[in-house]
């Protein structure tokens, strides 16, 4: 997504187009301050100064209310955040492209002035109540435009159009008429149009009013500029010899780049390479951008196809340069090259000149014709990439395949918006059948223009039966699709075909160098993906290549299906032993299937370390369930068995919910089409797995169930034991703790009996989560402190840690929080698992606020703002909307507390999670009571009691302590003590210290209210006595 900030007019920030709120008052003048200084630090006591006008009300608070103006401004912006923050400050980190000032300053640095002066949109920051920005920042800002304003008259009275100028001349003088040089330009502009005395009444104009207004005379050059005219000395603009203007026409259908067109607007680079795949609409773009900029070449366009496709008839550097020169009129031209490239270098050395350069077939044919000269701009298309200009400081543009929504427009400029939108499903097939080709779209809808009677549906028909035999012109051989592919393949190594075709049958929508050399089996197979990506065959984007749809059935046209078995058996076994290795190091624990011998040389690709293997399984997991998905279809039962495990243990430790749903059901198909009973167990119980997940436990049980009966017959007891932990799970969830507590108790039998470490590990964090929910969080604490000991899974260590977190905040040990939340991170930093550091974050933020380091627990809680934004599941974005609750409410800003709690409301909604539910409703009571809102805070209340059933009764305190206060905050102070008394008692009875200190103040103000002052000072040195016990520093 692309983002653009514009601060030369109203404040504004879009995001791919779309308008984005800036949220008004502080949060925009926080924002235009950091843009105006976009990519440098500004402190935060600047900050103060100017979000506050040089008057904060308090240093302290208002560095605390910034921090919350930060985060605000960073939810407002989604997407299009670029506030980052620095030590003691913040900035603003832009690329020059996005901000509209950056863009100004540098066309104004390039002489475009017009392009400069467009970016200007109305009142500088209008839309931002800013004393002190409009007194300090804008008029520095005005003054820039004013200045680019001057240079663009300046050089438009040096192109003859000074009559043109008058007009707008006149009304400038008027609206700064203490500016000498529009005065000048006004009169150079009227004397130079034939209007000597008006030129003369000017000068007396400005004259009279500086004498009047200042006491001044004119500047010294416009007192010379007033003799030269009185002499009439004043030189005209030279005249331009005339020069070719050689363009193509341009399409008129051309739509869908404009990306790729401000790519090239920005430039500043005086040669540009076009590259991409045969039919992708490189000269198209290239003959569109050349009438845009035409204007700014002045000396003259020159076109030139060097036809580079063409094996017989492609273009020397002679040919070329003998066009070009004759373009630019010379009669005799040269018979050596040498010669030639000396009298073109001369011709164009003080020259503004446009030079298009189609059709490149290589660095040499285009290198004699690249200007030396600072006024000249060469646009190059070729299929190659053409390295070799790279010495010669060329910008490459790698033009991509259409959009979606690019290919869509297209089809409705050639064929009619009626007619596609009418389509509009059969038009979005069309568009994905033609891979965004703009030639296969165009061939396609030629034959529709054609066919009036034919309806987008029928072509889609004919493209799924033979996609590349009806992507041709009928009549004209040359236009086809295949045609283009033939040009490109026929000029190939034969090796190089080879990887071409089996690269064509690979079941991924991408590829690695690796796979390309595994299913090759080729020594030099890495040199020749290199050759297709330099003709553009092959895409490669960063580490990884990609094969256009068109052409991978152009290539698995051309593989046998000897070859597709090969190519293919050999990627097995290579995914084999990747998935392998990567298990041995993420998930030890996890059960997998015995290797197949293989004779396959693989490459020596060695995961040494779980944040490989992880990066590794991240990076493949799409490929991977592609091969697991062909593997399947191919009737190879085992290969996607095995790949599969170790996908759907990856899918578990991400929670990525989409694609482990996904994977169990083609597992589980695989799995009973093969009619193994080993295969059929672990399907199913991984598929049960998911489905607990899910909350469905009914299905869930009948899964594993079936799994628990086929390990017994197989006597396999490593099933037997990952099932009834399962149905530990199933049960505990639906209720039945007895039952749970029994089968997990086979489980940790079994594991006993086989000497496996691991799975008594996995266990024990099931009976530790019973544990913390009874509440037993001392018992917790030993069941979670046994599974460090037993196990030596980063997995579940980390899991062990983070439970551990979740005990120390209930019992108030907040520095044991930080040690653990510690040891997490540094496991899950390891395993390259970014997604569950914020949970790591949030455990930190809380044990910021429970020690009363709310400057720290800002800075944490911002970062956990910025993960969950980019990568979380519902459960971490719970627990850090209930977190930014608790953060706000502590800095009294309950309106903000309650923003946060609806957000939590929109995922319980939808998730139906008690706990979270009981949070969300303890956070809104206490938000509507801070508020005045008593009859809303009760409601809540009421909300969080009626589901505090024998699983929950870890809130039970915490929502005594809250209706006491909402009780003192009604009158109703017997019942506040009641209620109070009892917090405090439920909190001593679990051991829930730091929570007990919160109940011991509620009864002092409880007390206090009653007039028992002794009782409130006790109550209050005993909950003095829980903070100090909890490490909170207490006044």
């Amino acid at each position: 997504m692309r983002a653009e900030y514009r601060v030369l007019g109203p404040l504004e920030v879009l995001l791919d187009g779309e308008p984005v709120a800036v949220p008004a008052g502080r949060g925009r003048v926080l924002l235009a301050t950091l843009l105006l200084r976009a990519n440098r630090f500004v402190s935060v006591d600047e900050l103060v100064e100017r979000v506050w006008e040089g008057q904060p009300p308090d240093l302290d608070r208002a560095h605390k209310t910034l921090q919350t103006v930060v985060m605000r401004l960073r939810q407002a912006l989604g997407e299009a955040n670029c506030v980052r923050t620095e030590l003691g400050g913040y900035l603003a980190e832009v690329a020059p492209e996005q901000l509209d000032l950056a863009r100004f300053r540098r066309l104004v640095e390039e002489q475009e002035f017009e392009g400069a002066l467009a970016l200007w949109r109305g009142p500088v920051l209008g839309n931002v109540a800013s004393e002190s920005l409009h007194r300090d920042e804008v008029p520095l800002l005005m003054e820039e435009q004013l200045a680019a304003l001057e240079k663009r008259i300046e050089a438009d009275l040096t192109t003859g159009r000074s009559a043109e100028l008058v007009p707008e001349l006149q009304d400038l003088t008027r609206r700064h008429p203490l500016r000498d040089r529009f005065w000048a330009h006004l009169m150079l502009a009227l004397y130079r149009s034939g209007q000597q005395a008006g030129a003369l009444a000017a000068y007396r104009q400005v004259s009279e009013m500086l004498a009047e207004e200042l006491g001044i005379d004119p500047a010294p050059a416009l007192r010379e500029l007033h003799e030269q005219i009185l002499r009439g000395e004043v030189t005209s603009p030279k005249e331009k010899t005339p020069m070719p203007r050689q363009l193509p026409p341009e399409l008129t259908t051309f739509v869908g780049r404009e990306g790729d067109v401000e790519r090239l607007g920005a430039s500043a680079a005086r040669v540009l390479v076009i590259t991409g795949t045969g039919g992708v609409g490189k000269t198209s773009l290239a003959v569109h951008w050349a009438h845009r900029i035409a204007s700014r070449f002045g000396d003259g366009q020159i076109f030139v196809n060097l036809r580079g496709q063409d094996p017989v008839r492609a273009m020397s550097p002679q040919e070329a340069l003998t066009l070009v020169l004759k373009g630019l009129g010379v009669d005799s031209v040269p018979v050596g090259l040498d010669e030639q490239v000396a009298l073109y270098r001369t011709l164009v050395a003080d020259r503004k000149l446009l030079l298009v350069l189609d059709n490149a077939a290589n660095a040499e044919q285009v290198r004699p014709l690249l200007p030396a000269a600072a006024g000249v701009l060469a646009i190059v298309t070729s299929r190659s990439d053409l390295r070799g200009l790279a010495l010669h400081d060329a910008e490459l543009l790698r033009l991509p395949t259409l959009s979606d929504d690019g290919g869509t427009r297209l089809l409705e400029r050639v064929l009619g918006e009626g007619r596609v939108r009418a389509e509009a499903d059969a038009a979005a097939a069309l568009v994905r059948l033609c891979g965004g080709l703009p030639l296969a779209l165009r061939i396609a809808a030629a034959d529709l223009g054609a066919q009036e009677l034919m309806t987008i549906a029928d072509k889609v028909a004919q493209l799924d039966d033979d996609r590349l035999g009806e992507l041709a012109v009928p009549g004209d051989p040359a236009v086809a699709v295949s045609v283009v592919f033939d040009e490109s393949y026929s000029s190939l190594p034969e090796d190089a075909r080879l990887v071409l075709r089996r690269l064509g049958v690979l079941p991924g929508a991408d590829f690695t160098a690796n796979d390309a050399a595994v299913i090759a089996g080729l020594p030099n197979a890495r040199r020749h993906l290199n050759q297709l990506v330099g003709v553009h065959l092959v895409e490669q984007r960063g580490t990884r290549f990609a094969l256009h749809d068109l052409l991978r059935v152009y290539a698995r046209e051309r593989c046998t299906r000897e070859e597709t078995d090969e190519a293919m058996g050999r990627l097995y076994d290579f995914y084999r032993r990747m998935t392998d290795d990567a298990a041995e190091l993420l998930f030890p624990d996890q059960r997998r299937f015995p290797l197949s011998t293989t004779t396959t040389q693989l490459p020596g690709v060695v995961l040494q370390t779980p944040e490989e293997a992880f990066a590794w399984m991240t990076a493949e997991y799409e490929n991977l369930l592609s091969a697991v998905v062909v593997a399947t279809e191919r009737g190879e039962y085992w290969p996607a068995n095995e790949i599969g495990a170790v996908l759907t243990a990856y899918c578990y430790e991400t929670r990525d919910d989409s694609r482990w749903s996904a994977l169990c059901e083609i597992r589980d198909r695989a799995a009973h089409e093969s009619g193994e009973d080993v295969l059929i167990a672990n399907a199913d119980l991984s598929y049960a797995i998911y489905r607990f997940s899910q909350g469905d436990f009914a299905r869930a049980k009948e899964l594993t169930t079936v799994a628990l009966g086929l390990a017994v017959g197989m006597g396999d007891l490593r099933v037997q034991a990952s099932a009834h932990r399962v149905l530990g799970g199933v049960y505990r969830s639906a209720g039945d703790v007895k039952t749970a507590l029994h089968h997990q108790h086979q489980a940790l039998a079994i594991d006993e009996q086989r000497g496996e470490t691991e799975g008594q590990a996995l266990v024990l964090l099931a009976i530790a989560a019973m544990s913390f929910n009874m509440p037993d969080l001392l018992g917790a604490e030993q069941s979670l402190l046994r599974v460090l000991e037993l196990s030596n899974s980063p997995g579940v260590r980390g899991h062990a840690h983070a439970s551990l977190n979740g005990v120390y905040t209930e019992l108030g040990r907040f520095p044991d929080v930080l040690a653990h939340q510690a040891a997490y991170v540094a496991l899950q930093a390891e395993l390259g698992h970014p997604r569950q550091l914020t949970i790591g974050t949030i455990a930190a933020v809380r044990a910021k606020l429970g020690l009363r380091q709310v400057d720290e627990a800002f800075d944490l809680m911002i970062d956990v703002l910025d993960e969950v934004r980019l990568r979380s599941g519902f459960e971490e974005e719970l627990d850090a909307w209930h977190a930014l609750a608790d953060l706000f409410d502590d800095c009294d800003a309950h309106e903000d507390a309650l923003a946060a709690v609806r957000l939590q409301f929109k995922i319980v909604d939808s998730e139906k999670m008690t706990e979270y539910r009981i949070t969300a409703h303890w956070s809104a009571a206490r938000a509507y009571r801070k508020l005045g809102d008593y009859e809303n805070a009760a409601h809540h209340l009421s909300e969080v009691r009626a589901r505090l059933d024998s699983d929950h009764l870890l809130y039970a305190g915490s929502e005594l302590k809250e209706r006491a206060l909402l009780h003192l905050a009604l009158g109703e102070t017997e019942e506040a003590l009641r209620c109070a008394e009892e917090a405090v008692a439920t909190h001593r009875r679990y051991h829930q210290r730091h929570l007990e200190g919160q109940s011991l103040q509620a009864l002092a103000e409880v007390l206090r209210a009653t007039g028992d002052a002794d009782g409130a000072a006790d109550a209050e040195l005993l909950a003095a006595n829980a903070y100090r016990d909890c490490g909170v520093s207490v006044s």
